[in-house]
């Protein structure tokens, strides 16, 4: 554990990752809509949807670690 009192601007990193937070959850928020949708999905070629799936998983895995970082600062 390092002190980072006096070092490190807590209020601006945590507005710095809740914004990323809200970024990131635009993009999660788009690419779950995308997946919703029955025409893109009957339509797009397996491998496309497969990469699109992956995207929501990274973004997913993003939100939460953001989430605990967030949760590290407070």
């Amino acid at each position: 554990y390092l002190p980072l009192e006096g070092l490190v601007d807590i209020g601006e990193q945590v507005k710095r990752v809740e914004e990323d937070i809200e970024k990131t959850q635009q993009e999660y928020s788009r690419i779950e809509a995308k997946l919703s949708n029955a025409s893109f999905v009957d339509n797009a070629p397996p491998e496309v949807i497969g990469e699109v799936r992956e995207k929501a998983r990274l973004a997913q895995e993003k939100l939460q670690s953001l989430h605990t970082i967030l949760g590290q600062f407070q």
